[in-house]
């Protein structure tokens, strides 16, 4: 049996498969599901002693469904305190989720700008959202 799979993208077409005279063909799509990872600030300024925070939102895609959970970097490392609302969010298909990102300049903290990234992962899929934030004095 021979088979050949026409469409674009990979993501719909047609399966045929021959035998001498015998020929049968089935239509198939595929649908990848994913998450998407949005921030509502890119950027930020802290004077030293304060606190500010960020939305992080988690949108459902393509009926995807799962625990996504959260992690945070610093760079460099020197850089502000920084904490998450929550490390998993739990998404059903279509829906939405969030967390909120807290930043907090101890008055130690180095002056300048620095940056924070946050990375959603679920399975062997992962997202990212960066954030600047700048230290003022």
């Amino acid at each position: 049996m021979r088979y050949v799979f026409h469409g674009w993208c990979g993501l719909s077409g047609t399966i045929t498969g021959t035998s001498g005279r015998l020929v049968r063909s089935v239509s198939v799509t595929v649908v990848v599901s994913d998450f998407s990872i949005s921030i509502n600030l890119s950027s930020l300024s802290l004077p030293r002693g304060t606190s500010g925070a960020s939305l992080i939102t988690l949108t459902s895609l393509n009926g995807f469904a799962g625990t996504v959970t959260l992690s945070k970097v610093v760079s460099p490392t020197s850089g502000p305190r920084k904490s998450l609302s929550s490390s998993s969010v739990t998404l059903s298909p279509g829906g939405q989720g969030a967390s909120t990102l807290t930043v907090k300049a101890q008055q130690k903290t180095p002056i300048g700008a620095c940056a924070i990234t946050v990375t959603a992962t679920s399975g062997s899929v992962s997202h990212s959202v960066t954030i600047t934030v700048n230290i003022t004095p």
